[in-house]
């Protein structure tokens, strides 16, 4: 492998861990979220206001779906670098044609199949569904 290419693939790889580490951060806000409404939700709190924090996580769940599907962009930008399919140019930019997009598996539906986000965010919103439930059922 020559040098350029290895700074290439070193360049491109950067984003990648960006935009996975911010996943990881989404997802830790979110925990958060959803820890401190169900605790919240024991003392004297509005219904409306637990209703109301559902925007948040929804868009945390967005964000994270965008992040995804950009870090999937980048690896298969790097992929086909590695492959030689792309020309050692040293531009980040994506490409955006469709067919790329779905060969790299960058959709937003694509994106919602993956294990980082189905495992995780149908978790938060059944404990969030179930706290407004008990609050407005008196329990809490």
């Amino acid at each position: 492998m020559n040098e350029d290419k290895k700074q290439y693939l070193q360049m491109i790889q950067e984003p990648i861990s960006r935009m996975s580490s911010i996943s990881v951060t989404i997802k830790g806000f979110t925990a958060t979220i959803i820890t401190g409404l169900t605790v919240i939700s024991f003392s004297e709190i509005k219904t409306i206001i637990l209703i109301l924090a559902f925007m948040p996580i929804l868009a945390f769940t967005i964000m994270d779906m965008y992040y995804l599907s950009m870090e999937r962009k980048f690896r298969y930008l790097y992929n086909c670098v590695l492959d030689e399919k792309h020309d050692i140019n040293f531009s980040l930019k994506l490409m955006n044609e469709p067919s790329d997009i779905i060969s790299a598996r960058a959709r937003f539906l694509d994106c919602l199949k993956s294990p980082s986000i189905y495992l995780f965010y149908p978790l938060v919103y059944v404990v969030y569904i179930i706290t407004i439930i008990l609050k407005i059922g008196g329990v809490l």
